[in-house]
């Protein structure tokens, strides 16, 4: 079972019902920027990372949730939105590899989770762009990932915190 299908199950089950697609991209990336922070090696290497109009993503999400349905996973949902734009949700069909997931990514994910838990998208969209990854990249291009170790845009927003791992373990909260 591939990491980024367990994070994704455990987003699921934390999140106690269906998740906004592109929620979970974000959420994806923060993961992957959390643990980057930690142990500067990637969780999903078999993702690229790029810049997007709406901040940090993978390149062909849609594709990875078409293999998530398809392993009878997750549920995508679509449904008519304002403007006639999609709404994709997501949703969790078979919780039982949680008991796959190593302890230690399990409580990396809910870390990331919590502090995310409360925010819109649009706001953790923004708030992605206040990130060197993201500022310092040309759009569509891949993003540097050492960027992430110390990140001038976290530590304008707070003293307490040189990098996204500083900010989620420290649960110091951003307006």
């Amino acid at each position: 079972m591939s990491i980024l299908n367990k994070a994704t199950v455990c987003l699921l089950e934390l999140n106690q019902g269906p998740l906004v697609k592109t929620k979970w991209v974000k959420l994806v990336f923060f993961i992957e920027a959390y643990r980057y922070c930690k142990n500067q090696n990637r969780t999903f290497p078999e993702l690229q990372f790029i810049k997007m109009p709406n901040g940090p993503a993978f390149s062909g999400y849609d594709v990875k949730l078409e293999e998530l349905e398809a392993e009878n996973l997750i549920r995508v949902q679509k449904s008519a939105g304002y403007n006639l734009n999609i709404n994709t949700k997501i949703e969790l069909i078979d919780p039982t590899i949680l008991s796959e997931i190593e302890p230690d990514l399990k409580a990396e994910i809910e870390n990331v989770f919590h502090y995310f838990k409360e925010k819109l998208t649009p706001w953790i969209s923004n708030f992605s762009h206040t990130m060197d990854i993201w500022k310092k990249a040309e759009m569509w291009d891949p993003l540097d990932f050492n960027l992430l170790l110390s990140d001038s845009g976290i530590q304008l927003q707070t003293i307490q915190a040189k990098n996204i791992r500083d900010l989620i373990d420290q649960k110091i909260q951003i307006p």
